[in-house]
């Protein structure tokens, strides 16, 4: 599934989103700035919150396949800093089948 900013609802948005794998230790950074999403290699320092998890488990959340929702209930996905502010940033993007 592929997902697409919604570039038109962030011309005026400057936010990062840090993302942390804790199985291959891998980490990135989502910066959308004036309507571009960019992601960079390992965390900046001010990005907004940081969502930790599995590769596995992201994968399965970006394709549509496990909801965000139910992997936040249990124990496989996990937001450290502003809840309302990375959810919020992850609605900037729609799915396109």
């Amino acid at each position: 599934m592929t997902a697409f900013l919604k570039a038109e609802e962030t011309l005026d948005v400057h936010e990062k989103l840090g993302f942390e794998f804790a199985d291959s230790g891998r980490a990135f950074t989502l910066e959308i700035r004036r309507g571009v999403a960019v992601v960079h290699d390992g965390l900046d320092p001010d990005t907004v919150a940081v969502l930790e998890t599995r590769e596995p488990v992201w994968k399965a959340i970006a394709a549509g396949k496990r909801g965000a929702v139910a992997a936040l209930a249990g124990d496989d996905l996990d937001i450290r800093g502003g809840k309302v502010a990375a959810l919020r940033i992850l609605g900037y993007f729609e799915k396109v089948d």
